[in-house]
């Protein structure tokens, strides 16, 4: 028996199709819907995390300004430090099991790892070369997160 376009077998095969084509709609809609959630749930994660740098940077900023004014001979407060220098490293490990981790920072300075905030004559260090460390910068899921803020060599006046 010849198939002809409204032959059961025809019609059947043709709305197969039909429903095969709508399936793949459905599909590249579902994937389109879930990669748009997936950016903006990575968005707010970045966001949050940015945010969470500048209560860690807190933490390095009191413990070397507690550090500085600690007598040496002050056991207690020494205690203290530790402790809080203990709850600064945990604080990192969790920080570091979101995949976010703190960039290794060299002397060559590069755009994009490294946001220059002020330069400084060195003889030491050659010039464009990083100084020092302002405040560090961050990668999360190996993309910049933070770049890190430094202080460039600039050339020495004669």
């Amino acid at each position: 028996m010849p198939v002809t376009e409204d032959t059961p077998l025809a019609l059947f095969i043709h709305e197969l199709q039909r429903d095969y084509i709508e399936r793949l709609k459905q599909i590249q809609r579902l994937n389109y819907e879930l990669r748009i959630s997936q950016e903006e749930s990575n968005r707010q994660i970045e966001e949050f995390l940015f945010a969470l740098l500048e209560s860690f940077d807190s933490y390095d900023k009191m413990i070397d300004v507690i550090d500085a004014a600690l007598d040496s001979d002050d056991k207690k407060a020494k205690r203290v430090l530790r402790n809080f220098v203990s709850l600064r490293k945990d604080f990192a490990k969790v920080l570091k099991q979101f995949g976010m981790v703190r960039m290794e920072i060299g002397t060559e300075f590069v755009p994009g790892l490294h946001k220059a905030v002020e330069t400084e004559p060195a003889q030491e260090i050659p010039e464009g070369n990083i100084v020092r460390v302002v405040r560090h910068g961050y990668y999360w899921r190996n993309k910049v997160l933070r770049p890190a803020e430094v202080v460039v060599a600039a050339p020495v006046d004669e």
